[in-house]
């Protein structure tokens, strides 16, 4: 009898024990410089796979961080590859359809960037018939095509392929996220372009990015907002802020 009910003691136990829950599957974009890129080690680094990683200490979640292709990003997390995505994402009502949001973790604005010597002049009477690099995928494409309708919109799956062909000629004009835009001009492959005009402040261009939550994680949401809110007030947000950028980019 007392090995019975030890027996069954035992199975309670186990039966109550709760199942370690899965790593949380982080997607970043590993070819947008300084927030995400494979450094001369061969690791994933940057400023969106540290973030990743100080919010996740804060989950008390093992992360499994990838770098995905920003264009794939989005259909990832729809697919059930990835649960969330730190990647520099606006919101829009199409992308707020698909995936959750939660409240920024820094703010963005988009610049175009020419060859030196090129003075484009930005409007769409001034770039008809120009064709344009940008990211594929990104708001700053969405952009274009509504407000360029007369340009040759040209996406690329990575910021150095935009830079790339710029330089080449092969595009007139670059529009791309300001951040990583100004990164790259201070880099030695930076040299020859240049910004050209006012940083566009177009709502969609010029506001807080996000980081994208699969709608099948409801609850995941706010624990990410606690948790960015966490490591503002902690001292962590400024630190990996100092290690990439010269200013608050919150």
């Amino acid at each position: 009898m007392r090995l019975l009910c030890a027996a069954l003691l035992l199975l309670a136990f186990t039966t109550a024990a709760p199942a370690a829950e899965a790593p949380l599957r982080v997607a970043v974009d590993a070819q947008y410089p300084p927030f995400g890129y494979i450094g001369d080690d061969g690791v994933l680094a940057g400023f969106d796979v540290d973030i990743a990683k100080a919010l996740c200490a804060e989950l008390k979640r093992e992360c499994a961080i990838t770098g995905v292709p920003f264009d794939d990003i989005l259909p990832g997390i729809v697919r059930g590859d990835v649960d969330i995505a730190v990647a520099g994402l606006g919101r829009t009502p199409e992308r707020e359809n698909m995936v959750d949001f939660t409240n920024r973790y820094y703010r963005s604005h988009s610049i175009f960037i020419e060859a030196e010597g090129t003075d484009a002049a930005i409007s769409a009477e001034g770039l008809a018939g120009k064709s344009i690099g940008v990211l594929s995928g990104s708001a700053q494409e969405e952009y274009l095509r509504r407000a360029f309708p007369t340009s040759t919109v040209t996406p690329h799956p990575t910021l150095e392929e935009i830079m790339t062909d710029l330089k080449a000629g092969k595009t007139y004009v670059a529009l791309v996220e300001g951040l990583p835009g100004f990164a790259y001009l201070k880099t030695p492959e930076g040299g020859g372009l240049e910004t050209v005009g006012p940083p566009i402040q177009e709502p969609m261009l010029a506001g807080p990015s996000a980081i994208a939550v699969s709608k099948k994680l409801p609850q995941l949401t706010q624990s990410l907002n606690e948790a960015i809110e966490t490591i503002r007030r902690n001292g962590e947000y400024a630190r990996i802020n100092r290690k990439y950028f010269d200013f608050n980019i919150y």
